[in-house]
This record gives C-alpha cells, sequence and structure tokens, in this order.
C-alpha cells in the first residue's frame, strides 16, 4: 500500500519548502499513521496497546543521543540562579527602604563565566530539524527555547527586559499564589505594628 501526500508545503513557483509547515505535517501524518496502527492492531492482533502514543520509535537515531548530550552541556555550564542572584540584596532592600519605594534598586550580579550569545549559536546549531520523532523535536525545541531565554535573561541583568524574559520562561503569577503572597504581606505588616513587649 503507498501514500501520497501533495506538496502543500513546498513553495509553488521556487519548489522550496517551507519548514515551519513540513514540521507540522510531519507532526500531522506520524499521528494519523499511529493511530490507523493502533486500529488495526487492536482489530486483527492480540497486542494489548490501549493509546496510539503507546506506538512509539523503538530506535533512536544517533544524531538524538548527540543532541540530548550538547543540550545537557551548555545547560550544565552555569548556575541560572546563581547567576541571577544579586550579591546586594540587604543593602538593596535598604535602600530601597529610605528612597521611600520610588526607586528601583541598584542590584549587583557576580562575573559571568560564560558569554551567553555563544551558548546561542552552540544552541542554534543543534540539528533538530533532521530527526524523525517529531514527539522527540518538540522536547528538544522546547528546550533549546527555555536556554535560549535563561540566556537573554542573564544579557538583560539589571535593566527591565529581565521581567519580560522571567515571564518567558517561568510564566506569570497564578491568582492562588498572588493571594497567599498578600496574605502573608498582611500578617506581617500587622506584626511588625505590634508594641514590642516590655523589657525585664
Amino acid at each position: 500500500m503507498g501514500i501520497a501526500l501533495k506538496p502543500h508545503y513546498n513553495d509553488v513557483t521556487t519548489g522550496k519548502v517551507y519548514p515551519l509547515i513540513l514540521r507540522n505535517y510531519r507532526e500531522i501524518f506520524t499521528k494519523s499513521l499511529r493511530k490507523s496502527f493502533l486500529e488495526f492492531i487492536r482489530l486483527y492482533t492480540s497486542l494489548k496497546v490501549s493509546q496510539f502514543r503507546m506506538l512509539k520509535t523503538t530506535e533512536l537515531q544517533p544524531l538524538i543521543m548527540e543532541i540530548d548530550q550538547n543540550l545537557a552541556s551548555e545547560s550544565q555550564k552555569f548556575d541560572f540562579l546563581l547567576l541571577v542572584s544579586p550579591l546586594n540584596t540587604r543593602e538593596a532592600w535598604l535602600q530601597f527602604k529610605k528612597d521611600k519605594f520610588l526607586k528601583s534598586p541598584k542590584f549587583r550580579y557576580r562575573p559571568m563565566p560564560i558569554d551567553p550569545e555563544l551558548v546561542k549559536r552552540n544552541l542554534y546549531n543543534l540539528r533538530i530539524e533532521d530527526i524523525d520523532d517529531p514527539t522527540i523535536a518538540y522536547l528538544f525545541r522546547d528546550k533549546r527555547k527555555e536556554l535560549d531565554a535563561m540566556m537573554t535573561m542573564l544579557i538583560d541583568r539589571g535593566n527591565e527586559g529581565f521581567m519580560h524574559g522571567s515571564l518567558q520562561v517561568f510564566g506569570n503569577v497564578n491568582d492562588n499564589l498572588l493571594e497567599t503572597a498578600k496574605a502573608i504581606l498582611l500578617v506581617y505588616e500587622q506584626h511588625s505594628k505590634k508594641p514590642a513587649p516590655p523589657k525585664k
């Protein structure tokens, strides 16, 4: 049995491939094939397979192992939390308080042991687009995107862009966490207004 697809992922005039459309084709086509295989297995074999996602590739490309090792190597070159943690937290807070909370505090950070732009270059030199398995390719692209955003945050330490990068990597604060934070601040404020107990 043969299967043919119209190459709508090609430019009609030049014949060149639109890479994002081709990627989408691969993902949808792979999912469709696995669903078809699942129906065949359920109807004509004794194998116990309940979901098409269980029909994964059994052999990994050497390229997958290579990219996995390179992603791990790039992510281990730096301690992200250490690099974005200010060295002068207490001093900055006291100055912020002294300025009546009107001026943004000035933070000092540790020197960077890496060049974020070189890390980005290494990340985008990885040939993730050549991976056959769309699920693994998606996971690798997602990890690369996260590391890329972290590098942008390191570049933006100490300026306004840092917050936007943080939202990209970690997302926004959910309502429950925000309400908890407000409750903690309220309790702290009430506690700090209580008179100190008399000295004995």
